[in-house]
């Protein structure tokens, strides 16, 4: 399963399906390689279920889970993503989105049709202007009595791509398993390109924690960086892409000779769309994984030494 340590956080609770309100994810950046699979995993590891038995005791947490199939039906997740027009109209102009803001053509292109794509409008409203670089995502919930709301947000560097959260990995042919998973647990694996931090602020319902009540926090106390409900993209509206910024920078006749005149197809993605195999990893990719996260820790370690000294 993807996002395994989200998974493991939010299981703690149980998600009524019937009561959602909202599901959002609001992202500076979306990968190339977003599809409906990956957006149905992403949904099933925050439990999105596809069964509405919110009192059942089914101990398989695959039982009920968020496919592919449910989500070309009924899409799971709002993605908040600005449109070209905002950005045509801010006040720091065109050019800083350049910077801030990635969606690549193809993958508006593919999952245009889906409407999931919603208008990113900065809040409060002197923001509004400016272009947000931020990685927000929540889930909402309204209890039928009393009208309480309750759910989870998370804040974090994860953009939304298989890069940041992780790519499931197919198991190698049995007939001819390689050293480095010779061996291996079964189970689901992932392969995660990017290094990420994230906090997950929950606010459940009471009664709703498989542990014992401790301190609740209201989810309405949470001050999101985006007006919501975000109003959803109209038939006319285009997303931030590197094409639809090339075209508003010539209406307005801006100079673009440090613009590539490579087009999105050209440019090598860091999240490739075909599916990893467990055999792809190699001893020598994990060695140089695990070099490179003992020098991070070094320099934290470091960095904390010296200012203990001074």
């Amino acid at each position: 399963m993807i996002c395994i340590v989200l998974q493991q956080v939010l299981s703690h609770f149980k998600w009524p399906e019937t009561l959602e309100t909202d599901f959002m994810y609001s992202a500076s950046s979306i990968g190339t390689s977003i599809n409906p699979q990956f957006i149905a995993h992403f949904a099933s590891a925050t439990g999105k279920r596809s069964n509405h038995d919110v009192d059942s005791e089914e101990s398989d947490p695959e039982w009920g889970g968020w496919t592919a199939g449910h989500e070309l039906k009924k899409p799971s997740i709002s993605l908040l993503f600005p449109t070209i027009e905002r950005v045509k109209s801010a006040a720091c102009g065109i050019q800083l989105s350049r910077y801030l803001l990635s969606l690549p053509e193809k993958t508006w292109q593919r999952l245009r049709s889906t409407g999931i794509f919603h208008d990113a409008i900065p809040h409060p409203h002197d923001r509004i202007g400016h272009p947000m670089h931020v990685k927000v995502a929540q889930r909402r919930f309204r209890s039928r009595l009393g009208g309480h709301s309750f759910g989870w947000t998370y804040c974090g560097s994860h953009n939304f791509s298989p890069a940041a959260w992780g790519q499931p990995l197919r198991p190698p042919s049995k007939a001819n398993p390689t050293d480095a998973t010779r061996g291996a647990p079964s189970g689901s694996r992932l392969h995660i390109c990017n290094y990420e931090l994230g906090i997950i602020l929950i606010a459940p319902l009471p009664g709703m924690s498989k542990e014992g009540n401790g301190r609740r926090h209201g989810i309405d106390g949470i001050s999101l960086p985006f007006v919501i409900p975000a109003p959803q993209y109209k038939y006319s509206d285009r997303p931030v892409t590197p094409l639809a910024i090339r075209q508003a920078m010539a209406e307005a006749c801006i100079p673009q000779s440090d613009l590539s005149e490579e087009t999105d197809e050209d440019i090598p993605d860091e999240d490739d769309e075909h599916v990893v195999e467990l055999s792809d990893c190699c001893p020598e990719e994990k060695e140089e994984e695990k070099i490179y996260a003992e020098t991070l820790w070094g320099q934290v370690d470091s960095s904390q030494s010296q200012g203990k000294d001074s």
